[in-house]
């Protein structure tokens, strides 16, 4: 038997692992009546998904630098907001009587049952991430962040940082302009963002500026100028001082106008570029570094918490909320409660279609649909009143794929998720989609293909692959 015929048996063979351990789980908690044990059973079945995935690129990154594969990073954190969320709620069951979410909108307390189904939903999810995942061939060792190797021409890496650092000044400046303009009186008397007029107008230039220069771009600009600020031939200490400084703007600048989301996703594509160069120049992990970024990390996180508890009266059971993952985790919930499966294919349809810039609203509109939000933020906003005057994200890819299809659904959005997160990247769409992980692992379709305009198809193929590797500065055209 060959090495390929082994590794398909082997696939299939945990695969019908994981089937039977949720199939086992299922079977026990109506034997036994036992809900509780059947969801501690289904965490461990997600736990050992995510293993299976994780040692299968892991092994497959060059240098064993795993710490810069965005693979890493979207499976993950996906993981964190699915499995942080029940333990919490087991925690609490006791006391309450029941499930409650503590920091949801509504302050629900569900049944033991209804948290069983979720874990169910989660499980079947994480069961075809690693389906859709192991079908792909075995990728040989490659290097994460290096587009070639040996290293790009430092010529055309100084032209790509040129012109990424025009585009990051440009988007931030447009960005700030409505803050420059009343924005920051705004925030400064208790408003939020949503309060700042930022209408763009209908003119050429507005949907010029709208589509190429837009706040997410700001993003992908300043990250770019990070990337190939590194692969610059200048000496150490300015490569730092490219980091500290290009950091410590973009943070104060998310600050500044209640935007924390861009500025985690900028810190984490910093240190990944930091990890990436260390390695590659000392053959070996900035261990004391990264031990310092984590504490520092659970220290701010800690802190938070701590505020949260003596604000709210919390208990210990609030150091599980890590990414604020309980109140999205409170829709899912909602989901086995009121609302059937099979309820929301509309959903699937205006996430392929509304994030196309310009033209997305107009075909959203000639299939019937409103063209200001998805109907799973109506949904949320019909039970939250938070969510009509915009409350950020509390969805998760499993909430979609339940409504969308039920428990089938489940499998399938994670065969696409397993599939489609699966691909080895390299260079700086491995970091674009490292700044996505978040919104990857707590959004809809919806959401993740609004990033994925401006992020992807404009930011790295139009900018970076198109047009910046074909203009000239001065008398040498690259």
């Amino acid at each position: 038997m060959d090495q390929l015929s082994k590794r398909h048996i082997g696939s299939a063979a945990n695969l019908l692992m994981f089937f039977l351990l949720i199939a086992a789980g299922l079977l026990f908690s109506i034997i036994a009546d036992a809900e509780v044990m059947g969801t501690v059973l289904l965490i461990f079945v997600i736990l050992m998904c995510y293993y299976v995935v994780f040692v299968r690129f892991k092994n497959s990154t060059k240098y064993g630098s795993f710490l810069c594969d965005s693979r890493f990073y979207v499976f993950s954190v996906i993981l964190l907001y699915t499995i942080l969320p029940p333990i919490y709620c087991i925690l609490t069951l006791d006391e309450y009587g029941g499930v409650r979410v503590r920091t949801a909108y509504n302050a629900t307390i569900y049944t033991s049952s209804e948290l069983f189904q979720t874990v169910i939903m989660s499980s079947l999810f994480f069961a075809g991430i690693v389906l859709g995942f192991l079908v792909r061939p075995h990728i040989k060792s490659y290097s994460v962040l290096a587009k070639q190797e040996p290293e790009e021409d430092v010529k055309k890496c100084k032209k790509l940082f040129i012109c990424w650092l025009i585009v990051c000044v440009i988007s931030t400046a447009l960005f700030l302009l409505p803050f420059i303009r009343g924005g920051f009186r705004i925030i400064q008397a208790g408003g939020s963002i949503l309060d700042v007029d930022r209408t763009v107008s209908d003119s050429f230039f507005g949907k010029i500026q709208e589509v190429f220069f837009s706040s997410e771009i700001m993003t992908v600009s300043t990250i770019a100028v990070l990337f190939y600020g590194f692969q610059l031939d200048i000496g150490q200490r300015t490569r730092r001082i490219i980091l500290i400084t290009v950091v410590f703007l973009q943070i104060v600048l998310a600050v500044m106008t209640t935007r924390r989301a861009r500025a985690i996703s900028i810190i984490l594509c910093a240190f990944v570029i930091y990890i990436y160069w260390y390695q590659k120049k000392k053959k070996k992990l900035p261990i004391i570094q990264i031990v310092i970024a984590v504490i520092a990390v659970l220290v701010l996180y800690f802190l938070e918490v701590i505020m949260n508890v003596r604000q709210f009266s919390n208990t210990t059971a609030s150091f599980l909320q890590l990414f604020d993952g309980i109140s999205a985790y409170d829709s899912l919930l909602l989901s086995t409660r009121e609302t059937p499966s099979l309820s929301m294919l509309s959903n699937i349809l205006y996430g392929l279609f509304r994030p196309i810039p310009v033209i997305g609203k107009y075909i959203v509109i000639l299939f019937g649909m409103p063209n200001d939000a998805a109907p799973l933020y109506h949904w949320m906003a019909d039970r939250y009143a938070t969510y009509q005057f915009g409350g950020g994200l509390a969805y998760t890819p499993q909430l979609e794929a339940y409504l969308s299809g039920g428990y089938f659904g489940c499998v399938i959005f994670g065969f696409i998720y397993g599939y489609v997160f699966g691909k080895k990247r390299s260079g700086l769409i491995n970091l674009l989609i490292i700044a996505m992980s978040f919104s990857i692992a707590r959004g809809n379709l919806q959401v993740i293909l609004s990033l994925m305009w401006p992020f992807g198809i404009i930011g790295y193929y139009f900018y970076d692959q198109f047009l910046f590797r074909r203009i000239t500065i001065g008398s040498r055209k690259i």
